[in-house]
């Protein structure tokens, strides 16, 4: 669709968003999508929403990450709900960065701790490259900053312990995550904090990704102003005390 911003009045085009979606113009004032500023319902730059990806029946858009979009879906079997990436295009044509991709989410899913999301299920479906994540509907820390504009201190503090929980876990894996910043730390609907996307994740110490590599290419989607500074020098080569760094920042 097409949205104007209400403060300079700039009209950009944006895909799948929803109404009540609060978006950031480069004006950087926030505002709400709504009748208000909206001026055009559905515009070029849209796709249609697939109807499956994989075996999944797609229910909705979810948004964008760095690597792919992310849709709602139903679980075929189990009729539960499921978040599922798809990595965008110049990935999927890159037979090596699937590989990898497939590869970093099998190692992913072995992580079953219950402040990581949950990685049940990838693949390849024809024009797609793709993962199936649990679902978590209680929206970030992002959104709580957005709607609130501060969290308490002590609720900050119990909900970094949670990702910190959460990052010993993947580290056990030799996973460095890369990417800890407050849209990524989601919330289901009975409040646990639970660390999202690890679709930035390296394997630390593996010497297959080298300079070269997706994982190089991927650093300049992350957000600079979490990253460590030997992470935005070289991203192949930080570990575990890059997501410390992000952790701080973060808090």
């Amino acid at each position: 669709m097409k949205i104007k911003c209400p403060h300079c009045q700039k009209v950009t085009e944006l895909e799948h968003v929803d109404h009540g979606s609060n978006v950031e113009c480069i004006c950087h004032q926030k505002f709400i999508i709504d009748q208000s500023t909206i001026t055009e319902e559905y515009s070029e730059i849209d796709s249609r929403i697939p109807d499956f990806i994989g075996q999944y029946p797609i229910t909705g858009f979810i948004g964008f990450g760095g690597m792919g979009k992310v849709y709602k879906g139903i679980h075929p079997n189990l009729g539960m709900p499921v978040a599922i990436k798809a990595l965008r295009m110049e990935y999927v044509t890159d037979r090596a960065s699937c590989d990898r991709f497939v590869k970093s989410a099998k190692i992913c899913a072995k992580i079953n701790h219950p402040n990581i999301v949950r990685v049940y299920d990838c693949g390849y479906d024809n024009a797609n490259v793709y993962l199936v994540m649990e679902y978590i509907g209680g929206g970030s820390a992002q959104t709580i900053l957005d709607r609130e504009g501060s969290i308490d201190s002590t609720r900050a503090a119990v909900i970094m312990q949670k990702v910190c929980a959460g990052l010993i876990e993947a580290g056990k894996l030799g996973i460095v995550h890369r990417d800890i910043k407050p849209e990524n730390i989601m919330f289901t609907e009975d409040g646990t904090g639970k660390i999202l996307d690890l679709g930035l994740a390296t394997i630390y110490g593996d010497q297959r990704i080298g300079k070269e590599s997706i994982t190089v290419s991927l650093t300049s989607l992350g957000t600079p102003q979490y990253m460590s500074p030997e992470q935005a020098i070289d991203a192949t080569n930080c570990d575990s005390r890059a997501d410390i760094y992000s952790i701080g920042v973060t808090l």
